[in-house]
């Protein structure tokens, strides 16, 4: 009941969220990394941010195209796996060469902390 109650009143957008040397500025739609400036989509913006709130735990497809599209996914919508596509080319892979997100193949994506 708690999860259902928590996700029908997301928890508002902080100032700033840092992880490693990611700093995201979800009011701005700004990553900094390494002291460059990255302008996301709004759709970008809402998925990072969705992804930084639980960093390494994955997120559901369906879950995240709710937050992030304002809607459920159909049988052959590939629209998320393209903002995401979009995102990973955008903000480019941890410093080791780690992807920053990663896919769970059928079931969703999560931050690499």
């Amino acid at each position: 009941l708690r999860a259902v109650l928590r996700r029908s009143h997301p928890a508002p957008a902080s100032s700033q969220m840092e992880l490693g040397d990611l700093c995201f500025s979800p009011m701005r739609g700004v990553v900094t990394i390494n002291q460059h400036d990255i302008t996301l989509t709004v759709s970008e913006s809402r998925i990072l941010e969705a992804l930084l709130r639980q960093p390494g735990e994955p997120l559901d497809k369906q879950e995240l195209a709710q937050l992030a599209l304002g809607r459920k996914l159909t049988l052959y919508d590939r629209s998320l796996d393209m903002h995401v596509s979009n995102l990973r080319k955008k903000i480019g892979p941890h410093p080791d060469g780690r992807p920053r997100i990663v896919a769970l193949r059928s079931r969703g994506y999560f931050y690499s902390a």
